[in-house]
């Protein structure tokens, strides 16, 4: 399956793995089961992999539609992880328009430390 979740709650944190090809369909239907599970809450963190993706089948229009879903608290932070740079830069714009459609607390990595680091609310190094 393209697109799974872990909830660890005793970490408070959700860890959402996409992997293959991504879709639309796909996406969402993550959206739709992980904000029903009874173990979510919406208050959790998030850190989404994205280094498994291969392929996304999604218009910008549909990222911008996935963006604008809340399941998560606006104060949550959600790390998303992509080192393939087209996909860095997809979820840069999910970033973009999360943010200003809620203020949101979304940030994208290429590196996965650095994202766990964020998360856990320590400081991220500089790259110089």
């Amino acid at each position: 399956m393209p697109a799974s979740y872990r909830i660890d709650a005793v970490r408070g944190r959700v860890f959402t793995t996409m992997d293959g090809v991504l879709t639309y369909k796909e996406a969402t239907g993550l959206i739709a089961r992980m904000g029903a599970d009874p173990l979510f809450n919406p208050g959790y963190t998030e850190l989404a992999d994205l280094r498994q993706i291969t392929a996304v089948e999604m218009t910008m229009d549909q990222i911008v539609e996935i963006a604008v879903l809340r399941v998560f608290a606006k104060t949550s932070r959600r790390a998303i992880v992509a080192s393939n740079p087209l996909y860095f830069g997809m979820a840069r714009m999910y970033e973009s328009h999360h943010e200003a459609s809620s203020g949101g607390n979304v940030r994208v990595f290429s590196d996965l430390a650095e994202a766990i680091l964020w998360i856990d609310g320590e400081a991220v190094p500089d790259k110089a």
